[in-house]
């Protein structure tokens, strides 16, 4: 998934879903915890956390690969979580071209015609992978902190081809 498509999709997901309690609960107090480390005041309620902090938060412990180790898997790199130069992957697929992707590995590997792929995309309606949605919410951060953000996914971005938009660029 397009890098900074799948950070905002996580802070939609995990910080806006009143279903994630606990979970927010949880890493909101690590946020903020770690925010507050830094000096930074926690104006919000106790476990809600602004798109400019998670972002802030993201950009700061994403700062080098090791420290990019610690960040949550639902935002970590793909290349820090998949370490791709550490294992020879045969193929690897993306979630825009997923079911064309598995139709060509079903027809690879001779598999039956009634063998299919199960795909879900449990945000197929959401839109937030439409870049002017995206850009919309992240335009709404520092160009300092977009740009450190932009640093965090840059491998990801080189190694699945995906292009950075104008938009983004211009922080660069």
């Amino acid at each position: 998934r397009e890098p900074l498509s799948r950070f905002v999709s996580a802070y939609k997901n995990k910080f806006s879903d009143p279903h994630k309690n606990l979970w927010r609960m949880k890493v909101c107090k690590q946020i903020v915890a770690y925010n507050e480390k830094l000096g930074k005041q926690h104006h919000g309620k106790q476990f809600d956390i602004s798109v400019m902090e998670f972002a802030g938060c993201v950009a700061r412990v994403g700062d080098g690969p090791v420290k990019r180790l610690r960040l949550n898997i639902h935002w970590r790199p793909l290349n820090v979580q998949c370490q791709p130069c550490h294992v020879d992957y045969d193929y690897y697929s993306k979630i825009e071209t997923m079911e064309e992707d598995a139709r060509f590995l079903l027809k690879r590997f001779h598999a039956p015609q009634w063998l299919h792929f199960p795909w879900f995309n449990p945000t197929a309606n959401v839109t937030l992978s439409h870049m002017g949605e995206r850009w919309q919410f992240l335009s709404t951060l520092p160009d300092a902190v977009l740009k450190k953000l932009v640093d965090v996914y840059r491998v990801d971005y080189r190694m699945f081809g995906y292009r950075l938009s104008d938009n983004v660029t211009k922080c660069d």
